[in-house]
């Protein structure tokens, strides 16, 4: 399958790119981008396109998302720790304990800590079902945790993702709204990872403008992928049902056991 991505390195280069197409003559009889009359969607295409060529700045979306109430354990830690011998431990070295060696314990210590960066993918499509409110609590949830990986010393790299295949063709749109070495923003976040307008204008115009992509997906847009075409470390899905995300707290849940999942077994490595 032919897959055409479009990638972005920041919210206001994505909106750029849909100011550049959004008065170009329609490339298809479908206009779902500035047809859809959701009560839920909160822009129109071209607020929405202005709100990202400001960034994403969506000052109702930031205040909805940090009311959402997470908070990472401050024990949790990602870090290596390695098993050395020494005098103290929490399993004997029995040969060195036979020969009354006096370094005759097994035990951990935090390994040298170099710096590693992780690129995290977050699928911001939806099910017509699934409420706003499970969007902050996923979003205020990844957030929170990638704010504890970075305290630990990670790198951390953040991707709003929409995908959709046709028969032949995959279109892929990827928005960078935190980059390794830096800071996210609230109002970014939450419009990239919980509103609407992403998916149903700013997507569907730029799938609206390929002619390409149009004649093999029509007037459904496709079917919404699901699984992680961009190669990042730790994938959150778009959302199909509420499973793991229906309070802040099982959102955090959710969120720390795939991040754990990953860590963890890198640093085993």
């Amino acid at each position: 399958m032919k897959t055409i991505n479009f990638t972005y390195d920041s919210v206001s280069e994505f909106g750029d790119a849909l100011r550049a197409i959004a008065d170009a003559p329609p490339l298809t009889i479908f206009n779902a981008s500035t047809s859809n009359r959701r009560s839920d969607t909160p822009h129109s295409l071209d607020e929405a396109i202005e709100t990202a060529r400001n960034g994403g700045a969506w000052a109702a979306g930031a205040r909805q998302l940090q009311s959402v109430n997470v908070e990472v354990d401050s024990d949790q830690d990602y870090n290596r720790r390695a098993i050395v011998q020494d005098v103290t431990g929490f399993m004997p070295n029995v040969p060195a304990l036979l020969a009354n060696h006096p370094v005759a314990m097994y035990n951990q210590r935090q390994a040298p800590k170099v710096k590693r960066y992780i690129k995290i993918g977050v699928g911001v499509a939806m099910a017509d079902a699934v409420p706003a409110k499970l969007l902050y609590n996923r979003g205020r949830a990844i957030l929170a945790a990638v704010d504890d990986m970075v305290r630990q010393g990670y790198g951390v790299e953040i991707w709003a993702v929409t995908a959709s295949k046709g028969r032949k063709v995959r279109a892929s749109c990827n928005v960078k709204l935190k980059p390794a070495d830096g800071q996210w923003s609230v109002d970014t976040a939450a419009f990239m990872l919980a509103c609407s307008s992403v998916v149903r204008r700013l997507y569907m115009k730029l799938v609206e403008s390929s002619e390409e992509i149009m004649d093999d997906i029509g007037g459904s847009y496709g079917t919404p992928e699901t699984r992680d075409t961009g190669g990042h470390d730790i994938w959150f899905p778009a959302l199909h049902t509420s499973e793991g995300y229906d309070t802040p707290e099982r959102a955090l849940a959710t969120v720390l056991k795939q991040v754990s999942g990953y860590l963890n077994t890198e640093n085993a490595a």
